[in-house]
């Protein structure tokens, strides 16, 4: 995604969330938050992703993602 915006993408957005209940409702939300901004998601990029430390639950299920948007669908 380095090169993202020479490539003719117009914007890079990176956006976070934590949920209550899952991992999966975390990404969830982002992806819906995300595609609501714009129809043209190009690249998507996962910067953080919680994870089970020791076989113990995750406490606090949390994402950080990049999307990577264009001007027009390729």
């Amino acid at each position: 995604m380095g090169n993202a915006l020479k490539n003719g993408l117009t914007d890079i957005v990176e956006l976070a969330d934590v949920s209550q209940k899952t991992l999966d409702d975390a990404v969830e939300s982002i992806v819906k938050d995300a595609s609501s901004k714009s129809r043209l998601i190009q690249d998507i990029e996962i910067e953080k992703c919680a994870d089970t430390s020791e076989n113990q639950p995750i406490v606090e299920p949390n994402v950080k993602i990049k999307f990577a948007f264009g001007d027009k669908a390729s």
